[in-house]
Order: C-alpha cells, then structure tokens, then sequence
C-alpha cells in the first residue's frame, strides 16, 4: 500500500521549487484514512494530483499540504459511483481558493455557505442538506456537493472521525471541532451573525439549543458512494453518520429539535452557513486557512 511522503516534493504533489525548503505541517489522519480506502480501490495521488494543479489550486500551498491533503482530497473524488470530474478548482488569492461552489480561505480558517432558510419552524433533523436532500426536516438547504465541503474541511487540515454506526444513535459523535455561523441580511438590510445553536430549540419546553461546537465527523464511503453525497445530509442536530458534521450534544441522539420562529429568519432568506476551524498551534507550518461554502436551499 502506498503512503504519503511528508517529505516535500515537486514530483505528485506540484510543489514549486522555492517553496520545499518550508517545513511540512503534519497530513491529518482523516486524510490518511481516507486515502487508504480509496487507494485499496486503485486510484492513483499522482494522477489526481497533476489533474488538480492543472486546475490551478496548489501553488501557494504549505508543501505537505498539497502533497498530502490535496492529493487525499482528489482521492475521494474517485470513490465507486462518486466518479466524477473533479470540482472546479480554482486559486483567488494565495490564501483564497474555490472547490466547486466552497470558498477555501486559508488564512481565516473559515468555510461560508451561501443559501437560504428552508425552514423557519417545525421539527428538524438537520441544520443544513443540500438541494436534493431532506428538506422537510432541515433548517437550511445548500447549494453545494457535500464532498466538496468535505475536501475543503479536510484542506484546513481538519480530521474527520466517524464512530457512528446509525442515525439517532446515543453515542456522542468524534471528530475536530468547529463552530457554525450563519449570517444573512434583513428586509431592513440590517446583517445579522449568529451561532447556528441559536436559531434551533429543543422540544418540548421550546428550550434554546445550548452554546457549542459542532464536530466534522466527515461521511462514510460505502460500495455506492461517498454518502453525503449520496443522501445530501451536510449538518446534523440528530446524530448521522452520513453527514460531514454533527451535533455532539448527548441530546443529540433525541429526535426533538426544531428551528426557533423566534430567532429565524423568514423562509427564502439569503444566507450565508460560515464554517469556523479552530486556530492552529503556534508551533504549526505554513499560512493559516479559511473556508467558504455557498449554497441555497
């Protein structure tokens, strides 16, 4: 079996010459699972990787970086029945890059989905799906393919650690933390930027989701796929392995959410979901990194 080198090299992972003498920062763990389940169904890093500098997203960044993140990321992208083309891939700035429709800023640390609320009240299973998933139980619904979502939280050098055996479950999902914010603008043109905890409530007793962070438990790969992207789950309230991140909540295993009227914009307002990776160690290599996710329900 194959595995990554930490050594930076301008061989597979398209590191320009000046920049391999930076210390490399360590390849997350999620990717070195990842990329070991899908390199056991033949997919090959060099051959993803070129594709990906191709498409411009490597340059600038840190050498294990795109040496072991991107690389793993393209992996994914060649998962049984998730073969697709590979996103478009995109460099804005030497710290701003686009996935698909996920911005990667590397230096905030940050991702934004733009969307809209699909719900402003009623029971919810999800804090956000995409626009062909479970709308009638999701806060928010994104314009976004999960596994896109996915590689950028992985590109933040995020691991993912999914334990979960099935929806609902009691056990408390595992995984690196993140916080969840969702921004938007009023009919006043007032903006708003809230936690996610703060627009969903537990029932019965209409009591406000407790102030926490989310974790990206990342979604499995099954013989059918890359699941998120199978089902378009994206964020859970209710516990589920197939979302890329969930709520860790030990009521997270109760099904008795719902979105707060209250605190909810009304349906078909824009939205932005803004997902938060924690700082890095002082001690870590490499620029700092950002995430953007854009999306509508």
């Amino acid at each position: 079996m194959r595995r990554f080198s930490r050594r930076p090299s301008t061989e597979g992972s398209h590191i320009a010459p000046e920049q391999t003498a930076e210390p490399p920062e360590p390849v997350p763990e999620g990717l070195r699972t990842h990329s070991r389940r899908l390199q056991s169904a033949g997919c090959s890093v060099r051959t993803h990787s070129r594709r990906l500098q191709s498409a411009g997203i490597v340059p600038t960044i840190a050498a294990a970086a795109a040496a072991g993140i991107i690389c793993a990321a393209a992996l994914c992208l060649a998962a049984p029945q998730a073969r697709r083309s590979l996103p478009p891939a995109e460099r804005i700035t030497d710290t701003l890059y686009r996935i698909g429709h996920v911005t990667v800023d590397t230096a905030a640390r940050t991702a934004t989905c733009r969307g809209e609320i699909n719900m402003n009240g009623g029971p919810i299973e999800y804090l956000a799906v995409g626009m062909k998933g479970k709308r009638h139980e999701s806060l928010l619904a994104l314009d976004v393919r999960p596994l896109h979502l996915q590689l950028a939280l992985l590109l933040l050098g995020l691991d993912p650690k999914n334990v979960l055996k099935s929806q609902g479950e009691r056990r408390a999902p595992e995984g690196d933390p993140v916080t969840l914010r969702v921004r938007w603008r009023d009919s006043a043109g007032k903006r708003h930027d809230v936690r996610a905890e703060e627009l969903v409530m537990r029932m019965p007793g209409r009591h406000p989701m407790p102030r926490h962070e989310w974790v990206f438990t990342g979604s499995r790969i099954s013989e059918a796929g890359f699941e998120a992207d199978l089902d378009e789950s994206i964020v859970a309230v209710w516990h589920d392995p197939v979302a890329i991140l969930d709520n860790p909540l030990v009521e997270g295993g109760d099904n008795s959410w719902e979105a707060d009227p209250s605190r909810s914009p009304p349906r078909g307002t824009s939205v932005e979901l803004v997902v938060v990776a924690p700082p890095r160690p002082a001690s870590a290599a490499g620029p700092n990194r950002t995430v953007t996710v854009t999306g509508r329900p």
